[in-house]
């Protein structure tokens, strides 16, 4: 009798001892999986950590330089000259404007946008006027010096824009030499620097591309030079005029643009251009282009591969 129990004593103990064993184990696994969860939340590599640790941590507002007069582009309600509120603001670069301020967590109310001028774009973003540029922004070596860029987000080549009743198929650099005087441009754009290298000095580079257009229609300008993308919209809105192939092996790739330095807020727009990226049609920007540039511009576009330095953990997995 006494044999029996102790032998049942033994099994019993040695099947506590199992499940002991079993749940402890079970306890240990659960917390290493635990302690794996909280460290992936708190290593730092997630979008809110980098909007947490950026410019924007404090901020009510998201403030992006845009340009106000390029239809289908960049373009403001002109009934409200003093607006800066995306509502009255219609064009591709305004619709990247739209989603890359709803994947920083900005509501449409809350992103304010500030007309800029080509030459003054570097100036707002380093002074702190503006968090972003969104404004036909060639991404170049010396440029590069004074901004920090995410991007590429478009490409395009530079071609003319003529009176419809003078323009032929396509025009060289040579022949618009004959021009010269009677060609408009933006002021330090990267067609202004083009026409230079190719010795057409004798150029009127303007503010705003509006000058361009009107010194067109009213007889002072006969050709203004600058990106398709830009020149595509006015074409639209103006049928008298006609757009003419410039014979330039010459590809233009516009980026977004930060203040230099900022590294934090850098990552999170690069992020935002390759979540894009990866989901095609579905993407912001394709479906910023596809309801506007889209429409009129001639050469197939597909949004460029992005250049991202360093991809956040969560970067395709926020709403927009």
């Amino acid at each position: 009798m006494v044999g029996e129990l102790s032998t049942a004593v033994r099994r019993l103990t040695r099947r506590q001892v199992a499940a002991a064993t079993a749940a402890a184990t079970a306890l240990l696994v659960v917390a290493a999986l635990s302690g794996w969860t909280l460290l992936r939340r708190d290593d730092g590599n997630t979008v809110e950590a980098y909007i947490a640790r950026s410019s924007l941590a404090e901020q009510r507002e998201l403030r992006i330089g845009v340009f106000g007069d390029e239809p289908l582009l960049s373009y403001r309600d002109p009934a409200k000259p003093d607006s800066d509120r995306l509502e009255d603001y219609s064009g591709f670069d305004i619709e990247m404007a739209r989603r890359l301020g709803a994947y920083l967590g900005f509501r449409p109310a809350s992103v304010k946008l500030a007309p800029t001028q080509v030459q003054n774009r570097a100036r707002d973003l380093n002074e702190g006027l503006v968090d972003i540029v969104i404004a036909n922004y060639s991404m170049t070596p010396e440029r590069e010096l004074e901004v920090d860029f995410s991007g590429p987000y478009l490409r395009t080549m530079p071609e003319v824009l003529m009176r419809a009743k003078d323009a032929p198929p396509s025009i060289t650099f040579q022949a618009l030499g004959g021009m010269a005087g009677r060609i408009c441009t933006t002021g330090s754009s990267t067609s202004e620097a083009a026409l230079n290298r190719k010795g057409i000095r004798q150029v009127d580079g303007v503010g705003q591309a509006q000058e361009c257009v009107r010194g067109l229609l009213n007889g002072k300008y006969d050709a203004f030079v600058l990106d398709e993308v830009v020149l595509a919209g006015f074409r639209k809105s103006h049928p008298q005029l006609a757009l003419v192939d410039l014979v330039f092996d010459q590809a233009e790739y516009y980026g977004i643009a930060v203040a230099n330095g900022n590294a934090e807020l850098k990552t999170l727009v690069d992020n935002f251009l390759l979540d894009s990226y990866e989901r095609g049609d579905n993407g912001a920007w394709h479906q910023a282009w596809s309801g506007t540039l889209g429409q009129v511009v001639r050469r197939q576009q597909v949004q460029p591969r992005p250049v991202v330095s360093v991809k956040l953990r969560d970067y395709n997995d926020r709403r927009r």
